[in-house]
């Protein structure tokens, strides 16, 4: 069967028809949320195939002590049951005709609409909407219309809250009580371990023909559920309309107040909230309208895709990070399936903070402040493996959890055991992304190092040198770890994490030069008790003999100690194959860690981060040597490929990069996000058309900001938008010139390098 996406315009797109195995597709693309709460699309009525999500971000649970922590699935409150003369909704029975579901990533509208015929020969008109409000972040509503187009027909229709939830079997509520509280019904729940509270709501209007029934309906109660269902004669052509509202409240969000119970919160709020749904879904458009306005990415191109990747991509990164807490961050697939357990990873400072730095700074500072509030769990990761300072979990969750990688993962294809996951082990560079993310976003937005930022820079720097040996030369060498390409495990001095490491480690150097005595004195219980001249002199030693890998006598960086001395592997079918990890169809890790084959992009990301470190010959050779090597399994590896090509001026090349982004969620594989979208995939979106196509970069280096646009030929134009140390500011590319204008309410100049020249805002450059 073909698939059946249809891209219908650069903000919508759309399901042509039902089809049952496909599911988890629409479920994950469609999906919707505000950062606070993340709602999978899942059909009302029920399918044996389906995956009900609907998360609060921070609300983190440990199953059992086999399990690591994870955001548990909240009760559904999307569910329906429509029984029409008797006979149950059900798409895979009777017929179905004129189907279409559709998401409006402009509005965050979910619709769907059919026409469906009974057995009996009836047929009914089902038109079904849904939005997730972003203003109000702790509401859903959903409205529906069922229309006799036969004759008169009995319409019943059973709605409520199923907590008959889990996380592919895990249960992570204990269910205190549920009831109905005049219009509302509850289910109050809290979670086996981390003691969360939780209150699910929904409360149902019902209407004929616009005219609101108030007909008595049955409450109905079970294990973990409750219902309540409604019966009417229906005429044909006339309408019965269902509004649903439902909200959840929790004793962790962030705007809790401890003198209140959260029943008594989410009862309150629920019974007051009286929006209809047109005034609801107006009031969460115009919402939207705001925040993608805020910093638009206008892309005038032959293929309309382009700008509809960029409007996905901009969507799903809003909804997948909350507005307003610096407690939580952003999952691996967002709040949108239940792929890595809503852990955050380097992916959010290396590939998601920069979108949220140039374009929301205030969202930004919260993600900033996340990784601040995890020190204690660094601290505690690096006394573990006998290390001083601070190591930043590879994996992370609730403030306080610590490190939660799982300790193992897929079965091995060749022994048939389970495979040992060493990332949260070995995968080190991870404190160095996060202190490259923060610094980076401190340059760009302007604001003060803070106290806690120094802090954190130093104890980082710390567990650097301790995490490194000295050999008989007095090199520092940092052995036994895995860099960004993960098909390679416990290899020595990895280039990525040796160079990241001397970032983080001359950041200390450069931070202790202008740290007091007394600055320096309240940091000293973390740093060992050292004097401040003592760390000094070890930093300074780190730094100046730290082993960073030089390009050889062919041109090419070694990523590692070995990695040039493995045999080669013809990998082209690997390449080409629509769908990832080929690879380990005929190997197993431990054979492809022997290979010269990557994962994603290693020396090349860092080329992209340091690109004033190398010069263009130096890229050029490295970019032809480890591209071929690369099988792109990671949704991490195409963006890195098309910026570093645009750096290079290889505009043709990179959009070819950028085209093969599609097909990593948005694209016709029907099964690439069953368990949820890629979320650092969405910032390598926006990176490979701001960063890469429209040129914008910071220099780390030099301090300077750059602006050195390209455009494909397939592009007539970009606008985008973007801030820098408080200024707005717009710039428009053609393919004869450009220009930086700057679009706050301060009209100064703002000064930025093309080709190495000196330029001002306001002034339009020729290419």
């Amino acid at each position: 069967m073909t698939n059946n996406i249809h891209y219908v315009d650069h903000w919508i797109v759309e399901e042509t028809n039902f089809s049952p195995q496909w599911l988890a597709k629409y479920e994950a693309i469609m999906s919707q949320g505000n950062g606070y709460l993340g709602l999978r699309a899942s059909t009302e009525e029920a399918y044996t195939n389906e995956t009900r999500n609907w998360f609060v971000a921070g609300t983190f649970n440990q199953f059992s002590e086999n399990e690591v922590t994870e955001l548990p699935n909240i009760p559904d409150v999307i569910n329906m049951k429509f029984l029409i003369d008797g006979e149950e909704l059900d798409l895979n029975k009777g017929k179905t005709l004129d189907y279409s579901r559709q998401i409006n990533y402009q509005t965050g509208e979910l619709t769907r609409q059919f026409i469906w015929e009974t057995n009996q020969g009836k047929q009914i008109r089902f038109e079904f909407r849904r939005n997730v409000s972003n203003t109000e972040l702790h509401f859903i509503q959903q409205e529906v219309r069922v229309t006799p187009l036969s004759s008169e027909t009995k319409i019943e229709v059973t709605s409520g809250i199923n907590g008959r939830v889990s996380n592919s079997g895990s249960q992570h509520f204990i269910e205190w009580d549920k009831r109905k509280k005049e219009e509302v019904l509850q289910m109050n729940l809290q979670t086996s371990e981390s003691d969360v509270k939780v209150t699910v709501s929904t409360k149902h209007i019902f209407y004929l023909n616009d005219e609101e029934l108030v007909e008595k309906r049955d409450l109905q109660i079970f294990r973990r559920q409750i219902f309540e269902s409604f019966s009417q004669k229906v005429d044909k052509n006339q309408t019965l309309k269902i509004e649903k509202t439902s909200s959840v409240f929790t004793s962790r969000d962030f705007d809790y107040e401890m003198n209140q119970s959260v029943e008594d919160v989410a009862t309150e709020k629920t019974k007051a909230f009286n929006q209809s749904y047109k005034e609801f879904n107006q009031l969460t458009s115009e919402e939207w309208a705001r925040k993608y306005q805020q910093a638009e990415v206008n892309i005038e191109s032959s293929d309309f895709m382009d700008q509809l990747l960029m409007n996905f991509s901009r969507y799903h990164l809003l909804i997948m990070t909350h507005p307003c807490d610096n407690r939580v961050n952003i999952g691996a697939k967002g709040l949108s399936g239940e792929g890595y357990k809503g852990h955050t990873f380097w992916d959010t400072e290396i590939f998601i903070l920069p979108y949220f730095t140039f374009c929301y700074p205030e969202i930004a500072k919260n993600l900033v402040e996340y990784r601040y509030q995890i020190l204690p769990g660094a601290r505690k990761k690096a006394a573990g493996n006998a290390y001083l300072g601070a190591q930043i979990p590879w994996e992370s969750a609730w403030i306080d959890d610590g490190e939660v990688t799982p300790l193992y993962g897929d079965v091995d294809i060749v022994t048939g055991t389970q495979t040992k996951i060493l990332t949260g082990l070995i995968e080190d560079h991870v404190s160095s992304d996060v202190v490259y993310g923060i610094t980076q976003y401190l340059k760009v937005t302007g604001e003060k190092e803070s106290a806690i930022y120094k802090q954190l820079v130093l104890e980082t720097a710390l567990f650097w040198i301790t995490r490194a040996e000295k050999n008989s030369a007095g090199a520092y060498e940092i052995k036994d770890v895995i860099g960004p390409d993960e098909y390679k495990e416990h290899v020595d001095n990895n280039t990525y994490t040796n160079t990241m490491a001397k970032f983080n480690v001359d950041l200390g150097i450069k931070l202790l030069d202008g740290l007091s005595e007394n600055e320096y004195e309240s940091m000293m219980p973390y740093l060992n008790q050292q004097s401040k001249e003592a760390m000094l002199i070890q930093l300074t030693d780190f730094s100046e003999n730290i082993i960073i890998p030089h390009v050889n006598e062919e041109g090419i960086v070694p990523q590692d100690d070995t990695y040039l001395e493995k045999d080669e592997l013809d990998i082209q079918g690997y390449k080409d194959h629509p769908l990832v990890n080929q690879i380990f169809k005929e190997y197993n890790l431990d054979q492809v860690n022997e290979k010269q084959v990557s994962k994603q992009a290693d020396v090349l990301l860092l080329m992209t981060i340091f690109f004033e470190k190398f010069t263009p010959e130096e890229i050029v050779k490295n970019f032809e040597y480890y591209e071929t090597r690369t099988v792109h399994d990671s949704s991490l590896s195409l963006s890195t490929h098309s910026i570093l090509a645009s750096l290079l001026g290889n505009v043709e090349l990179a959009y070819d990069f950028f085209k093969k982004l599609i097909t990593i969620d948005l694209g016709k594989n029907m099964h690439s996000s069953d368990q949820g979208i890629h979320s650092a995939s969405m910032g390598g979106v926006w990176q490979s058309v701001v960063l890469g196509f429209g040129g914008l970069k910071y220099d780390m280096v030099h301090e300077i900001l750059h602006i050195q646009p390209q455009l494909p030929k397939e592009w007539n134009s970009l606008t985008y938008q973007f801030y820098y140390q408080g200024h707005k500011l717009e710039v428009f590319v053609t393919h004869d010139s450009f220009e930086v204008k700057n679009v706050s309410s301060s009209s100064e100049n703002i000064v930025f390098y093309y080709n190495g020249i000196e330029y001002n805002s306001g002034e339009k450059i020729k290419l």
